[in-house]
């Protein structure tokens, strides 16, 4: 699986701001993560596409310290609820079937 475009715009406002130009994007940064928890591979193993392993880890550590992921969190499960809540919004009981 990698990110869309569509994923990450739900999600990019909650980044912090880039402290200079970056050496990769974003989206390219939450890929690479994509892909290690994925793949299970080493740091040192990430493919060079994604960019230099310890820029990655550098990111993860500072994005964790700063509790970005927390955040990130927190915004889905607000996403989610909110669109169960919606969804089921309009009816007056739950529906229960085959119990009774």
């Amino acid at each position: 699986m990698t990110w869309t475009h569509e994923q990450y715009q739900r999600i990019e406002h909650l980044l912090p701001k880039p402290r200079r130009k970056a050496e990769i994007d974003n989206i390219t940064f939450l890929n690479a993560l994509q892909y290690v928890c994925e793949k299970g591979c080493r740091w040192r193993a990430l493919p060079k596409h994604f960019g230099k392993w310890g820029t990655v880890y550098q990111r993860l550590r500072r994005w964790i310290d700063g509790g970005v992921f927390d955040r990130i969190e927190k915004e889905l499960r607000n996403l989610h609820w909110t669109a169960v809540f919606q969804k089921y919004s309009h009816q007056s009981s739950p529906q229960w079937n085959g119990c009774s």
